[in-house]
Parts: structure tokens; sequence; C-alpha cells
């Protein structure tokens, strides 16, 4: 056994004896708290966040619905638990509004009346296929629009005015909306 390459165990041993190798033995048992340190926070913090932090990218590519697998019960694990969770209680709620908003839709279509909604700022959100019919334009083209693209801009006009009575009183409103077509209003 040597200390380096010219220093004996003994002489090692007698230094340590004498007093002089209290720092060294302070550097290894520093150096031993360090490599036990690093091994435990790689094992319990870096793992499972580099973990969470793949996961976290996989949602962003492919969206909720996926689960994590997480075993272990440190702060990290139990964040990553309740991550995945999430996702997939937020996957089972996207599921059930796209099942009742497809309803919505159909319903919609049945009716014999043009119907429309609109967020507060104008945009088209949904169509039923009589306006499609009436306004002879596609779905696609209107939704996430105004109703600029719709009808001309004076007859827009009548139907923003219409649109801030509605938001202003909070309450559903039927009202006859006339659009020019080429054989008249409508």
């Amino acid at each position: 056994y040597c200390f380096g390459a010219s220093m004996s165990v003994d002489y090692v041993h007698a230094l340590l004896r004498e007093g002089v190798g209290k720092s060294i033995q302070w550097s290894l048992l520093l150096a031993l708290f360090a490599v036990v340190g690093s091994y435990l926070v790689g094992r319990n913090v870096s793992k499972p966040v580099v973990s969470l932090a793949s996961f976290a990218q996989r949602l962003t590519d492919e969206g909720p619905g996926s689960r994590l697998h997480v075993r272990g019960s440190t702060e990290v694990e139990y964040l990553s638990r309740s991550i995945s969770d999430m996702s997939v209680a937020l996957h089972e709620r996207e599921t059930e509004l796209s099942s009742q908003r497809d309803l919505l839709q159909q319903f919609m279509d049945n009716a014999p009346a043009a119907i429309y909604i609109k967020d507060p700022d104008g945009r088209y959100l949904m169509v039923n296929s009589e306006f499609e019919r009436i306004m002879d334009k596609d779905r696609n083209e209107v939704i996430g629009h105004t109703a600029e693209v719709v009808v001309s801009s004076n007859i827009y006009e009548i139907f923003r005015e219409n649109d801030r009575i509605v938001l202003k009183t909070g309450e559903a409103m039927e009202i006859e909306e006339y659009v020019p077509h080429a054989d008249g209003l409508h």
C-alpha cells in the first residue's frame, strides 16, 4: 500500500498520529461526503427532475393524456405524480368536452334557423349548416373570424351593434338580421 507514489502506509499513519494529517482527514471525509451527496442528489433529485422535464416535453408535443410512472416518495416524485394525474384528468375532460361540442353541433345543424355562437370580440366560434347555406360560406371560412368575412361593412356594423346588445344584457336574443343576396334581402 502506498499513498501517492512515494509514501508508505506506515509513513501516512505516522503523519496522522502526529496531527499533521488532520486536514487530510477532513479533506478525505469531505470528499467522501461529496461523493455520497452527489450520488443521493443524482438519484433523488436530478433523475426525477430530468424525468419530469421529459414528461413535460412529451405533454407539449403530444398533448395531455400521457401518464408518467413514478416510484418513490420525494417531493419531486410527488410533484411528478400530481402532474401525471392532472394530464390524465385533463385528457378525460377534453374528450368529454369534445363529445358535448359534437352533440351541440349536431343539434344546431338540425335546426331550421341560422344559428351561430360568437366570442365577446365578435368572432364566430360555431355556425350551423343553415347559416352556411344562407351566407354561402363554409364554416371553416367563418370560424375564428368576425362578420366582416361574411357580410359587407355596413351590414357588419348592424351585426356588431346586435352583438354589443347581447353582451351588455347578457341574454340570448332572437334577432332577424337581413343580409343582401343576389336575389334580394334574406
